[in-house]
């Protein structure tokens, strides 16, 4: 799929030593542009984590100093979504479902052009 493409990095972890070395094994798999983006966290990921996250938002239990159930809770996640989107609540809901039908469509086009390059491949066969 496309996802991969949008997104900067991918933060994995903590990872063990068996994992990362299994992870290493199956990264030449993967193409390019998806293996640079790919960030292995170390078993105390607190200070990678802040080359990539604002240190105030990395929760507790990553050695962060935000509170993880704060975060959770709906006031939180309503006050964040109305600073970034400079929006009121009904709009912002109206961004997201937006969104979601974009990505709906977006999905459904990759399948049928998978569907069509899967015929293609088994009529050259």
């Amino acid at each position: 799929t496309l996802y991969p493409c949008r997104v900067k990095y991918l933060l994995v972890g903590p990872v063990s030593t068996l994992l990362r070395k299994l992870f290493g094994a199956l990264l030449p798999l993967l193409p390019k542009l998806v293996r640079e983006k790919i960030r292995l966290l170390p078993s105390n990921p607190s200070n990678v984590l802040k080359d990539y996250i604002d240190p105030s938002k990395i929760p507790s239990f990553f050695g962060g100093k935000t509170n993880h159930d704060e975060m959770l809770k709906p006031t939180f996640l309503e006050e964040i979504k109305q600073k970034d989107s400079g929006k009121s609540s009904s709009e912002a809901q109206f961004c997201l479902q937006q969104m979601d039908s974009q990505l709906r469509a977006a999905r459904k086009d990759v399948l049928l052009a998978s569907l069509r390059k899967q015929e293609e491949d088994s009529n050259t066969l």
